[in-house]
């Protein structure tokens, strides 16, 4: 059975090779009513059946189960940062370039507490290694001492390596916490040299599939993800619960799928050897991934991927319940077409999985060999037709309300008492959200206010100062023009003297007003800035109280204080959730505790039972995060694994749809999401009824076949199913059938 780990929080567990699953079936059945079973030319037990040796793959196939997804392009920053604002939401189609969020490198001493406590930790870490260590090496030594007095020489070898293998595993260990307290050193000297404000902006043209939840908290981890571009255009399929550092396939032979019904070769995602020793040294690997080279896939189909050691190539093959065994040779019992009589056969055989077991000679295409059976095949039967369909399994979510994409951040401009303004729910432009009493010391206010009219007076006494010395300049000059030259005079050395000084005096003049000029505008530069430091200081006193208000309509899922605690500047307080004015009928939001979540790209239906019931449908265009799933890229040179959070909500999943059309306030009360959990196209699908379980006596594994018609006869076939408990009315059938084979219902 098979079992796919979705990203349902309820459910993560560690994947095996095989993974189990459920799924839905539409399915049309070939008809033939009213047929019967031919009699065999002679009776038989109820323990000898026949089948004719075919071609078929064997050999031990293991399968994950996969999604196909679009290329994703993270936007996010190399180290903690405060976002002041997100310029799009879940949804948008953005360009390469285009402006996506802001922030700000600002106060981080709590940040860096944190990660000086983090070396602690580490710090005791290491000695507790090394302590322990120590004692197993003493163990070990005590072990060899023992050995040499046996004079055990091989013993004595066999602990000398475990005692290097302890040592080097310790040297590995306490070099991974150096090289950790390292890094977070390297953060902590990065973070207090680094202040200022950051603008993020798309790597990639396409689709916003993800924005961190900023309703809770702004600020951000490094190398986690604020928003996630996609291209749909360039698809890959992932599997989940096998990243590549558990990854066992790689040197598999034969790796495949079906898509639209045919077999094709699905090849390794190609990551750099690079990029794989980042992932694996930061311990944040991406989930396995597949392409399928010159095929055509389609986003949020789910997928099954088959594995195998050996060259997939059908081969000539019967069933292990055709082969005895007797002095380490094996052999079946052939009919004689022309006799009806069993004749024992010696074969040699080759791979063998479960079911089946390779003929390498002594056995050729068509020839009749007998089986054990315990079970009667059906007498009275119709005759299904093997077809591909697509295998469903239907999911909902209850709860639905218009998506809220985009937001306004609002953090404190002041440290002091806060006091709760407005509750949650609903939020209408000019509404009050929270005030601060300050706590800014008052002799700091008043040392900002005295610099401010400091100033000023200086200012003012500087245009005194000027305005006499122009005045006393401007008379020297005036006095020295009350004697003009006489008409056609002779200059004389007095009258020159006067022309001079009136000269002389216009440059002092002129020097004078430029150092005024220069005064005044430093003055208009500098009183800005201290003005702004004492409304800053006094920001939250009786004289000018701080009380944000609401900017936009939206709503407030959250607060972050409550009545009469003490807050610091830049504290986030709360985030007020927005719709665009053209896109607030369009998206709506999905919360759910269903088992399995939907998948990006696929169809979703908002459905109203009922009088008034109605269909409306739309395209899951973001799901939630999810912090144990990595993206793993290379951008300018540099190697980088980033990671989306989930949202703070509490709940198993949420997603945003995009609808093919307004939804009104009425036709969103009362209404469900459904979706198809699980979606395969174009898989080989029967009706339950025609699957059958059996036991085996001795292993008590349960298996799964059906009576496949083989000349018109009833022929058991062994095949790999979804979970068979599913009551759909269909099985999902992984391998077994072809398409064209007819089988019993």
């Amino acid at each position: 059975m098979i079992k796919y780990l979705f990203h349902s929080n309820r459910i993560k567990k560690t994947v095996a090779a095989v993974l189990i699953f459920s799924f839905v079936l539409s399915l049309t059945a070939c008809a033939g009513a009213g047929y019967a079973v031919p009699e065999l030319k002679e009776p038989v037990s109820l323990t000898e059946f026949y089948r004719p040796v075919s071609k078929r793959i064997v050999g031990t196939v293991n399968m994950l189960f996969g999604t196909v997804i679009a290329k994703e392009y993270p936007v996010f920053a190399t180290k903690m940062v405060a976002i002041t604002d997100i310029e799009v939401g879940v949804g948008d189609y953005v360009k390469e370039g285009d402006v996506i969020a802001h922030g700000t490198y600002g106060d981080m001493s709590a940040t860096i507490t944190s990660l000086r406590n983090q070396i602690s930790v580490l710090d005791r870490q290491r000695v507790k290694e090394q302590k322990a260590s120590d004692a197993r090496v003493e163990k070990l030594e005590l072990e060899k001492k023992n050995e040499k007095k046996l004079k055990d020489k091989k013993g004595m070898a066999q602990k000398d390596t475990s005692i290097q293998i302890e040592k080097e595993n310790l040297r590995f260990s306490l070099a991974m916490i150096d090289n950790s307290i390292a890094d977070i050193r390297k953060q902590i000297s990065e973070i207090e040299e680094s202040t200022g404000t950051v603008t993020f902006t798309a790597p990639h043209s396409g689709r916003v599939d993800y924005v961190v939840d900023m309703t809770h908290n702004n600020m951000v981890s490094s190398y986690e993800n604020i928003a996630v571009v996609i291209d749909e255009d360039d698809l890959y399929i992932e599997t989940r619960g096998v990243t590549i550092d558990n990854y066992v396939y790689d040197d598999y032979q034969s790796k495949w799928t079906y898509v639209g019904g045919k077999m094709v070769e699905i090849k390794d995602h190609a990551y750099t050897n690079q990029e794989i020793s980042y992932a694996k040294s930061v311990k944040k690997n991406p989930y396995m991934s597949f392409d399928a080279p010159g095929s055509k896939l389609e986003l949020g189909n789910n997928m099954m991927l088959y594995f195998m050691r050996e060259d997939n190539t059908p081969k000539l093959a019967v069933g292990k319940d055709s082969v005895y065994y007797e002095n380490d040779e094996e052999y079946v019992y052939v009919r004689n077409e022309k006799t009806g009589i069993n004749e024992k056969r010696m074969i040699e055989i080759g791979a063998s999985d479960v079911n089946y077991v390779e003929v390498v000679s002594g056995l050729e295409e068509g020839e009749i060999v007998s089986y054990k059976n315990t079970m009667l095949s059906p007498d009275h039967y119709e005759v299904v037709d093997v077809e591909t369909a697509t295998f469903t399994l239907e999911c909902e979510g209850k709860f639905v309300d218009f998506a809220y994409p985009y937001y306004d951040i609002y953090t404190s401009e002041v440290s002091g008492e806060y006091k709760e303004l407005h509750i949650t729910g609903p939020a209408s432009p000019g509404e009050p959200l929270f005030n601060v009493i300050s706590n800014t010391p008052r002799d700091e206010i008043e040392e900002a206010r005295l610099a401010v009219t400091g100033q000023d007076n200086d200012k003012a006494q500087a245009d005194k100062d000027y305005e006499s010395a122009k005045k006393d300049l401007e008379k020297v000059i005036k006095q020295a023009k009350k004697h003009p030259l006489p008409k056609d005079a002779t200059e004389t050395d007095a009258v020159r003297n006067l022309r001079l000084l009136a000269e002389r005096t216009q440059c002092d003049l002129d020097v004078l007003t430029y150092e005024h000029d220069y005064a005044l505008e430093t003055y208009n530069i500098m009183r800005p800035e201290k003005s702004a430091t004492y409304q800053r200081l006094l920001k939250g006193t009786a004289a000018a109280p701080y009380t944000p208000t609401v900017q936009n309509d939206g709503r407030i899922s959250y607060l972050n204080f409550t009545d009469g605690v003490k807050i610091n500047k830049n504290d986030f307080v709360l985030t007020v959730e927005k719709r665009k004015p053209e896109e607030e009928n369009t998206r709506i939001y999905v919360l759910s505790e269903a088992e399995y979540s939907p998948r990006v790209g696929q169809e979703m239906r908002l459905i109203r039972e009922g009088k008034d019931g109605f269909t409306i449908t739309g395209k899951c265009v973001g799901i939630n995060g999810e912090a144990d799933r990595f993206i793993l890229f290379t951008r300018d040179d540099k190697c980088y694994s980033t990671t989306s959070m989930p949202s703070s909500k509490s709940v198993t999943f949420q997603c945003t749809i995009e609808m093919d059309k307004h939804v009104s306030e009425k036709e969103i009360k009362e209404t469900m999401v459904k979706y198809y959990g699980v979606e395969a196209k174009d898989v080989i699908v029967v009706p339950t009824l025609c699957v059958k379980t059996e036991v085996d006596q001795f292993t008590l594994i349960e298996k799964h076949y059906v009576w496949r018609l083989e000349n018109d006869v009833p022929v058991k076939e062994y095949v790999e199913v979804f979970d068979p408990s599913n009551e759909t009315g269909g099985t999902y059938v992984l391998s077994g059938l072809e398409v064209g084979d007819k089988i019993l219902k």
